[in-house]
């Protein structure tokens, strides 16, 4: 779940992880920029490569082992 502004609980008693993005909308796309680069791209994923790791991956590790936990 991504929380976004100062209440980061958002009716929950506690946060069990942070977020991975922060709690503005600085990650967010600005739809008022003239040019827009495709970041989900078909040629963006064949640049990439085979992925063996991310922070992502690492990140939802966390959030899965302490959601069972």
């Amino acid at each position: 779940m991504h929380f976004v502004g100062a209440d980061q609980l958002h009716g929950f008693d506690e946060r069990l992880t942070s977020d991975i993005y922060p709690g503005d909308f600085a990650w967010a796309a600005d739809w008022d920029a003239r040019a827009h680069r495709d970041a989900n791209g078909p040629s963006m994923a064949r640049m990439a490569g085979l992925c063996t790791g991310s922070v992502r991956l690492d990140y939802d590790e966390q959030v899965t082992e302490r959601a069972c936990a």
